[in-house]
């Protein structure tokens, strides 16, 4: 209300900023652990994570082939898939437990906690069916139960597909407004319920109209009357029933209003805000404004850095990793893919020396901050990187009024602020005043560049000293070292 278009855009960006987490880093086992490097190199491919989906995706449709009074032979058969997909499924959990290790199986993803619990659920599934029989005689327990919880699996697929991300989180973003929107529709109910008990309470019941779940005799039942009657069960016949056999005109109003608040205004009101909050992340992720789609991208690269260097922290990385950043995320997150990345990957000193200049200009315009130990933080470099290429402007909070204050803070939100704290806690760390020197980075690079070169010229000399060949210029040209090598070498 007292914030405009330009404010409100920034809002919403910083909070999606401060809402953002590294990915959590699962070390890869040593080699002496062969068949535990094995199992976590197989469950954390893209090849399994497919295979799974597939199954589910089998699994999912296999459950409507049930029907009513099925032969002998179909019992078996859907019996059997249910063995195999389960073989399948604890397979995968014995895999996941042994490769990322029973404490980063849990750390690494709710969803592991999920499938895990799924199994399990299965296989007390088959335990009581083979134990009690199928329909669990001699038991009040109902096996079938068990078998609802399998289909839990195909919220996996939230997981690999984009659009149902994007829709998920729509539904989360909308749920304070529908919970405002939810307060208003109980008030409705509230005073309508009132007015009815007060108006018909004392109606005699008729057995078909009027009966023992379907009157305004209490407030919980009168509750519920109208609570059926804003779905549109058959409100139209009770008023022609309290009008025409109660001698009641007064319901013809009393439920026109109702119908009218509730069911054409409130109801509706829940759609449209669902669905403008949809068309505001659909809009969202084009590349010519900031979207959830680059920080996905500033995320991944940030976490294969940081499973690069094995580093457990994941909010601090060494200020010299930023050229490595900046070269896994494509523009305009990064400049993966640009013309300076092709410049970086040039044979010819010119393109070289122009890229490093181009770079350090770069990297100065991005204002980073690093603090004593030479780290830079997570949340800061992920600010100065949209700032600079969405050309975002801050928000000067002095200058403004205090109401346009209170509702920027109320609209961050005090979880998206508190959700750092524990991180900030480090006071020595957390203090990032060093400006970041590409500078001292390039010249170390250039140092390396020299090392490299002449290693390289020198175990060709060696070679050739033992070949006996004739010795040649073209022999010691050694090609540049890669910008990957550089910063792994650093």
């Amino acid at each position: 209300m007292f914030i405009t278009s330009e404010q409100l855009k920034w809002v919403n960006n910083l909070r999606s900023i401060l809402n953002t987490r590294p990915l959590k880093f699962i070390p890869r086992p040593s080699n002496k652990e062969k068949v535990r490097r094995y199992c976590f190199d197989l469950v954390q491919s893209t090849s399994f994570e497919i295979f799974i989906m597939g199954v589910i995706i089998v699994n999912t449709l296999s459950m409507t082939f049930n029907h009513f009074n099925q032969s002998e032979f179909w019992n078996i058969f859907l019996f059997s898939l249910e063995i195999i997909f389960l073989i399948i499924f604890t397979l995968e959990m014995i895999l996941k437990l042994v490769g990322l290790g029973p404490y980063y199986y849990y750390k690494q993803s709710w969803w592991n906690m999920f499938d895990g619990s799924i199994v399990i659920i299965s296989l007390l599934d088959i335990i009581v069916v083979a134990t009690l029989g199928d329909n669990g005689s001699d038991s009040s327990f109902d096996v079938k139960i068990l078998r609802v919880f399998r289909i839990a699996r195909i919220f996996k697929l939230i997981k690999v597909s984009k659009q149902l991300q994007i829709l998920t989180s729509t539904l989360i973003l909308s749920l304070m407004s529908l919970v405002n929107i939810g307060i208003l529709l109980i008030l409705v109910f509230f005073i309508f319920s009132v007015m009815g008990m007060n108006l018909y309470g004392k109606v005699e019941r008729d057995g078909e109209y009027l009966h023992e779940y379907n009157n305004f005799e209490t407030f919980s039942i009168s509750f519920l009357t109208l609570f059926k009657a804003s779905t549109g069960e058959n409100w139209n016949l009770f008023m022609r029933f309290l009008v025409n056999e109660r001698n009641m005109a007064s319901a013809i109003p009393f439920f026109l209003l109702f119908i009218i608040l509730v069911t054409f205004l409130m109801l509706n009101l829940f759609i449209a805000v669902i669905i403008e909050n949809f068309s505001e992340s659909v809009q969202s992720d084009s590349n010519t404004s900031f979207s959830n789609a680059h920080i996905d991208q500033f995320v991944d690269a940030w976490g294969f850095i940081q499973t690069d260097l094995w580093s457990e922290d994941r909010y601090y990385l060494p200020g010299y990793t930023i050229v490595k950043l900046l070269h896994l995320m494509p523009y305009p997150m990064g400049i993966k893919g640009s013309e300076l990345d092709e410049r970086s990957r040039s044979v010819r000193s010119d393109d070289r020396m122009s890229y490093i200049t181009e770079l350090e200009d770069f990297v100065r315009n991005l204002k980073l901050r690093e603090n004593c130990f030479g780290e830079i933080f997570f949340v800061d470099v992920l600010t100065c990187i949209v700032k600079k290429q969405f050309e975002l402007q801050d928000v000067e909070i002095d200058q403004l009024e205090r109401k346009q204050t209170d509702e920027i803070q109320a609209a961050i939100g005090k979880s998206a602020r508190k959700k750092l704290m524990h991180v900030l806690e480090d006071r020595k760390r957390s203090n990032l005043t060093i400006p970041v020197s590409f500078s001292d980075y390039s010249n170390a690079a250039t140092g390396l560049q020299m090392i490299y070169r002449g290693k390289k010229a020198r175990e060709a000399w060696e070679r050739i000293k033992l070949e006996g060949k004739t010795l040649k210029l073209k022999q010691f040209t050694v090609p540049p070292l890669e910008i990957e090598e550089i910063e792994t070498t650093l």
